[in-house]
């Protein structure tokens, strides 16, 4: 009972996050930006993208705030929430690509997730990305009190410096030496509303940021420790449900909401 009245909470919550005109003002804000077609596999290789490559000069300036202001920000996320402006002026572009894409894969668990709760969750689009971070916040200040994030790392990370043989182009070459991603771990702290008992979780994250942009465009939460609880799917899914096509194999309900076909092996598991 207590669960089901959560799920319900969420998709309110959910449901009027992706509605509020906060999302669409700033996602109007970034519509230079629109036509930047960073599909996770293909952006770099796109031909036929139409958004004029920034200066290596300018690169570096967004790069290094988007590095920054993460690493500023994330501690105080359960207060402020998602952060993507460096100021009060949000005239300033977002350091969040608006086809930023976010990944998470649950380990292989000991007892079968929950279908039809997917194998990888993959959420494109700022506005969703948005929408997750709202879930997230309300979701974990449903079930605990006295949240915080501290952070336990942060660092640049090598990336690869061979271009694929079909970039051809001068100015796609030019954009393949601007790669650069950076990792952030950190845990989060919080108190059981039910016994008071504490809780921890590790968890870490890779930002990659566009060679094109200079915005973070992928997000990949490399691992959660623990993992998260079976229920937190359950919560997840009904959230999600009716924007994302969880509740049924067919393709995605809500474009930029994908979720991979769980493997073989993975499905022998359910009942």
């Amino acid at each position: 009972m207590i669960l089901k009245r959560i799920q319900d909470k969420s998709v309110v919550v959910l449901n009027h996050t992706l509605n509020s005109r906060v999302i669409f003002r700033r996602l109007h804000q970034s519509r230079p930006y629109q036509n930047e077609r960073e599909d996770a596999h293909k952006h770099q290789t796109n031909k036929d993208t139409d958004i004029v490559e920034i200066s290596d000069a300018e690169w570096e300036l967004r790069a290094g705030r988007a590095f920054a202001l993460v690493k500023e920000t994330l501690p105080s996320f359960f207060v402020t929430g998602l952060i993507e402006h460096a100021s009060d002026d949000e005239t300033t572009p977002s350091i969040y690509s608006p086809k930023i894409q976010l990944q998470y894969t649950p380990p292989p668990p000991s007892l079968p997730v929950p279908l039809p709760f997917p194998h990888t969750l993959q959420i494109d689009g700022l506005p969703l990305y948005h929408a997750s971070s709202v879930f997230v916040r309300h979701s974990l200040s449903m079930f605990y009190t006295d949240l915080r994030l501290e952070l336990r790392s942060c660092r640049l990370l090598p990336c690869e410096t061979k271009s694929p043989d079909n970039i051809k182009t001068p100015t796609t070459t030019s954009a393949t030496r601007r790669e650069r991603k950076f990792a952030i771990g950190f845990e989060v702290l919080g108190s059981s509303r039910m016994g008071g008992g504490r809780k921890e979780w590790d968890v870490l994250s890779t930002y990659h940021i566009s060679p094109l942009s200079g915005q973070i465009y992928r997000h990949i939460v490399e691992s959660i420790q623990p993992a998260p609880h079976s229920s937190i799917y359950a919560t997840l899914g009904a959230a999600f449900g009716k924007f994302a096509g969880f509740r049924s194999q067919e393709p995605e309900a809500v474009p930029g909401v994908r979720t991979s076909d769980i493997d073989a092996e993975h499905a022998k598991t359910q009942p």
